[in-house]
Formats: C-alpha cells, sequence, structure tokens
C-alpha cells in the first residue's frame, strides 16, 4: 500500500541478511559496507542496493515506492 510503516525491513550487509530478509518475505536492502563487498551482495538480489548509508532519501524513496 506504498506506505513505509507497513513493511517490515531488513538492512544488512551481507547476503546472510538478503536470506533472512527473504524467508520473513521482508523488503531486502544490501548496504556494501564491510559485511560483504557490492558484487556479492548484488549476487544475493536484495530490493535494494546501496553502497553505504549517506543519502537516506534514496533509501526512503525506494523502501515508499
Amino acid at each position: 500500500d506504498g506506505q513505509v510503516g507497513s513493511k517490515v525491513i531488513v538492512i544488512g550487509d551481507t547476503p546472510a541478511d538478503i536470506t533472512c530478509a527473504r524467508a520473513i518475505h521482508a523488503f531486502a536492502v544490501g548496504v556494501a559496507t564491510g559485511g560483504a563487498t557490492y558484487d556479492e551482495l548484488a549476487r544475493a538480489e536484495p530490493d535494494l542496493l546501496i553502497r553505504d548509508l549517506t543519502d537516506t532519501r534514496e533509501l526512503l524513496n525506494q523502501v515508499a515506492a
């Protein structure tokens, strides 16, 4: 329904975090801040993949969509 509050969101920096999100049907956000590389996270196919959290506007826009 487009409301951020109605979604469960998992934000993580490893492919296991993406797997966790999938297991509970959550919106999966991969953040390449150290747990895994950007490419490793991309292979896990998160709903959103970002390099870091410096631009939270991008994250919020994507989650709200």
